[in-house]
């Protein structure tokens, strides 16, 4: 709390001095990180995971965690970030115990509660700086893993499934920046009220298997004069045939064996493949999020899962 009033005066103070993004003449405003060097500010981040066959949810996950985000560096052009993540907790539901202690386990290995990544000076995600250590820490995860849970059945591929593909620099980006992607989802972006912006983007495509094209719509929804702050709305569908062609890959690399024919059958069976996020986020006029949440629809297989992120400031 008291953080929440220092920074609610904080930005009082700013606003009045002409920093504000909000342009009431035009209705119009610009997402830009005004941050300050040695800044530390808190989040609560809550994902939830959820698959559903038919009628049937199957699978109901939620990990929730804190992240103290610090302003490294500041410099006319970019900031350097740190994020410390802490009080991590998961629950995996009833049938899911022999996951929940492997992520448990996975949590309690030290080495992975750092994620350093710079931004432009609107806050726009530039690179992660620490890749290279966090690859190191899932390579660390991975084979500890391997030996306490040796008798677990199929623990090879659970584990590898979890942290098998964190080799490269943009495989481990893709996987560790997640919620740092949805914290910056706006930032450099310059809208006006109820006028939708469209166009291009990439975005993680299924399994964690690189990017894909994505087409795009943000609009800003609302603006809170009175409160210094406004509401953004985001919708983005990939490439359905980008996505039918990495899900044939996959196979192809699963059953290395299988024949054309073999993989056309077990596409049929999988069915229709989409991948939408939307998102919703309130913003500060000094360019932290106040609300966000981001709900990743994806459908393959029979099966619809959703991976629901909330980040909520502190």
């Amino acid at each position: 709390m008291k953080r929440k009033l220092f920074l609610l005066i904080k930005l009082l103070i700013i606003s009045q001095l002409g920093y504000a993004q909000i342009n009431m003449e035009d209705s119009t405003v610009q997402v830009i990180a005004y941050w300050d060097l040695g800044e530390i500010t808190s989040y609560s981040m809550v994902l939830e995971n959820i698959t559903v066959n038919g009628e049937d949810t199957t699978f109901h996950g939620t990990t929730s965690y804190l992240v103290d985000m610090e302003i490294l560096d500041s410099t006319d052009v970019e900031y350097t970030v740190k994020w410390t993540y802490r009080d991590l907790q998961n629950s995996f539901g009833p049938g899911n115990e022999s996951l929940e202690e492997v992520a448990n386990r996975a949590r309690d290995i030290e080495g992975g509660d750092v994620v350093i990544f710079k931004t432009n000076n609107l806050g726009t995600f530039k690179t992660l700086v620490n890749w290279e250590q966090i690859r190191d820490y899932y390579d660390k995860v991975r084979e500890q893993l391997l030996v306490d849970f040796d008798t677990l059945p199929n623990v090879n591929q659970l584990v590898d499934s979890m942290y098998g593909a964190n080799q490269t620099q943009s495989q481990v980006q893709l996987s560790s920046t997640k919620d740092v992607f949805q914290f910056l989802n706006y930032h450099g972006a310059k809208l006006r009220l109820n006028e939708s912006l469209t166009g291009k983007m990439k975005l993680p495509g299924l399994y964690d298997q690189g990017l894909v094209d994505g087409d795009f719509f943000v609009e800003l929804e609302e603006i809170f004069e009175e409160d210094n702050d406004f509401r953004l709305v985001s919708f983005v569908e990939a490439d359905a045939e980008q996505l039918v062609a990495q899900t044939r890959e996959l196979l192809k690399a699963f059953i290395p064996d299988s024949s054309d024919d073999d993989i056309d059958t077990l596409m049929l069976q999988a069915g229709e493949i989409t991948n939408t996020r939307e998102d919703v986020t309130v913003m500060h006029g000094w360019g932290w999020p106040i609300y966000s949440q981001q709900i990743r629809r994806t459908t393959g297989n029979g099966l619809v899962n959703w991976e629901i992120r909330t980040i909520e400031i502190l």
